[in-house]
């Protein structure tokens, strides 16, 4: 059980990993928020993100909403 953290990541990502076939590596995007400012919006925001920008993309976008104290 995790008791005690300055910083939380929730992830949004393309778990299959044949994307690697190409040796290409995912894109991330990274956004930072204070615990305070975090709405319910952010998450579905980061919910309904694209993951593939393309139909024949074989870079996968990865999200990251990192959570500070």
């Amino acid at each position: 059980m995790l008791s005690r953290t300055d910083t939380v990541e929730v992830w949004h990502v393309w778990l299959p990993y044949d994307y690697y076939e190409y040796d290409e590596r995912p894109i991330i995007k990274k956004k930072t928020l204070h615990i305070d400012e975090i709405s319910p919006e952010d998450i579905r925001e980061m919910d309904n993100a694209v993951i593939w920008e393309k139909p024949n993309s074989i870079r996968p976008i990865f999200y990251c909403l990192e959570i500070i104290k």
